[in-house]
């Protein structure tokens, strides 16, 4: 992007130039021309600059301006995303938080996220189902083989996973 645009106008940036500016200046996109990379760059940086607009307005416009912008490849945008997210939840009061994690969960990188999030909920919740099945097989005698079976059939887990649990829950499991 070019400190000129098609109309021969000067876009020159002054030294004292508010972040808020830096976003809208690339959200012109200089009458058509395309953003890349090196442009949006900057907007992360708004969080972190003076100016007149909250932060949490600047985390939200350029969070728009990096995913409208079409141009950056999945990966840039999901580095450029969570640069943002840490940024608003590092100087962002609990409520602009919240209003933050509302866009940003919209997002690619947000249902990444929550996806994420699922799978750990899924592998806790069978540690713990383990844990208590390999409790109550201990309980009521079953051998070791039996129990490890039970793991299989009960959590449909494969053999390695149901190796890994007996290791790991066999002596901690009461008697």
């Amino acid at each position: 992007m070019s400190n000129t645009n098609n109309a021969g106008g000067s876009k020159d940036i002054p030294d004292n130039f508010p972040a808020e500016d830096l976003v809208l200046k690339s959200s012109m996109q200089f009458f058509g021309e395309q953003l890349d990379r090196s442009d949006l760059v900057p907007l992360l940086l708004t969080t972190l600059m003076s100016g007149t607009m909250d932060q949490k307005d600047r985390i939200l416009t350029a969070n728009r301006l990096i995913t409208e912008s079409g141009t950056l490849p999945w990966p840039d945008l999901v580095k450029m995303q969570a640069v943002l997210y840490t940024f608003a939840n590092k100087f962002l009061s609990n409520d602009d938080l919240d209003k933050v994690k509302e866009v940003m969960f919209m997002t690619r990188l947000g249902q990444m996220l929550v996806n994420d999030g699922i799978e750990i909920g899924i592998e806790k919740g069978i540690e713990k189902g383990a844990l208590a099945l390999i409790s109550v097989c201990r309980e009521i005698g079953l051998s070791y083989d039996d129990t490890r079976r039970k793991l299989i059939e009960k959590l449909e887990l494969d053999a390695p996973a149901a190796k890994r649990y007996m290791e790991e829950f066999w002596t901690r499991s009461s008697l």
